[in-house]
């Protein structure tokens, strides 16, 4: 259930040093000066979006999406890159509203498929997605390319 007091908004520029602060709590550091760049270059694409969720003017969640155009199939993937809530924030529904909120920015840009992918280690986070309708799919194969 969300409460009347959260609001979810595009995430500013002004939102990185907030955003920095958030992001160990899914285990990445990010300084504020490297999410500014970020946030400018993602307000710049139809295809890149950053959400956040506030509570008393103070920034207690935020949610990433990339949409990807198909190429063998009719409409675009939208993709879940992070999806944060403070400890403080959670059980409120703020995730939850905050994948609502994706899903519709991505609806509007043609998406037809969700996907979101989540460690193993991050057990409690596996059920959440399970009830905003994410099918568990495993196979998925990945491979680490060296920095240019």
């Amino acid at each position: 259930m969300i409460h009347h007091d959260i609001l979810i908004r595009p995430a500013a520029l002004h939102d990185a040093p907030a955003l920095s602060a958030l992001l160990p709590e899914l285990g990445y550091e990010l300084s504020a000066e490297r999410l500014t760049d970020k946030l400018a270059r993602f307000a710049a694409s139809a295809n890149e979006g950053v959400f956040v969720a506030e509570r008393d003017s103070i920034v207690i969640g935020l949610i990433s999406l990339h949409v990807l155009e198909f190429f063998h199939d009719d409409g675009n993937l939208g993709r879940i890159t992070a999806l944060v809530v403070t400890e403080a924030g959670r059980g409120l529904g703020v995730g939850a509203a905050l994948v609502a909120a994706g899903e519709t920015w991505c609806a509007a840009r043609g998406v037809t498929h969700m996907e979101v992918t989540s460690s193993e280690y991050r057990i409690a986070a596996h059920p959440f997605y399970e009830a905003c309708g994410y099918a568990v799919i495993k196979q998925r194969f990945v491979k680490t390319l060296p920095v240019a």
